[in-house]
């Protein structure tokens, strides 16, 4: 059953999990790309529990975080049919829910007849170094107690989340002036980035196909004195080289759906 995009909310997750409880045959369960945060997914947990046959649940691209992960680690432990779960960009799990999960799924802290997952993805979730040490000593400890291979997928640059990050994104050069604004790049893309001028700041739409207005909370805007950076779901997506300065205290940004808008009040006027 897929459910994928279909605008579910805390609510729609509370009447689903009703239905969950009363179904005993149901094998695969997609809810990705909805809007279902904490609220949502205890309830759903709390159906995971009971359920004798899901074999396949994703929770990807939603918006809960390590309140909702510990719901859903509550449930995994009990749970004795689920193989694979998709927890992907959902930024805000980090570090906290990862070990959370790896309580539920290690054999040595719960009973290791219990939580038979086989796949864990956990992509763009802004887990560093600490939360996937603990979810491979779990793997690890179940693969000694005898238990099924667990295979556990990361976002390649999981590490904490840093300002700044090394790894850049798409490169482009934006030179303001009062004889307007000029963007030049050596990479594609460009397609994607509009830009507009007055003489005291710079407003530059990004399109996003997968954004959406719930997403806020994944997207980080840094503004310096004369650079720009931005990142979605732990991925840098603009590094900007202003040639002008910009007063980061004046700057803001905001989200409609497919749609980044970040307006940077000039340092001073005229520039």
């Amino acid at each position: 059953l897929s459910l994928a995009r279909c605008c579910l909310d805390n609510s729609s997750a509370n009447m689903l999990a009703g239905g969950l409880i009363r179904n005993r045959t149901l094998r695969h369960l997609s809810l990705s790309e909805n809007d279902i945060g904490d609220e949502g997914v205890e309830a759903i947990s709390a159906a995971l529990e009971q359920h004798p046959a899901l074999q396949s649940l994703d929770l990807s691209s939603n918006h809960f975080g390590e309140n909702g992960v510990r719901f859903i680690a509550e449930g995994l432990a009990r749970n004795r049919s689920l193989r694979s779960l998709d927890l992907s960009a959902n930024s805000s799990i980090g570090d906290i829910g990862a070990k959370c999960l790896a309580a539920a799924l290690d054999p040595q802290a719960r009973s290791a007849a219990s939580a038979k997952l086989q796949q864990l993805g956990l992509e763009e979730c802004c887990i560093n170094q600490t939360g996937r040490s603990a979810l491979q000593k779990a793997a690890a400890n179940r693969r000694s107690a005898g238990a099924p291979e667990l295979l556990i997928s990361f976002e390649p640059s999981s590490a904490a989340h840093q300002p700044w990050s090394k790894e850049r994104g798409e490169g482009f050069v934006v030179v303001c002036s009062p004889g307007g604004v000029e963007i030049t790049t050596t990479e594609t893309g460009l397609g994607r980035l509009s830009w507009g001028q007055t003489d005291i700041a710079l407003s530059i739409q990004l399109r996003i196909p997968w954004l959406r207005r719930w997403h806020r909370g994944t997207v980080f805007v840094e503004f310096g004195a004369r650079k720009l950076h931005i990142e979605a779901r732990c991925r840098p997506l603009l590094d900007l080289d202003l040639f002008a300065a910009i007063s980061a205290e004046e700057s803001s940004f905001s989200i409609r759906e497919g749609l980044l808008e970040v307006t940077s009040a000039s340092g001073a006027r005229g520039i």
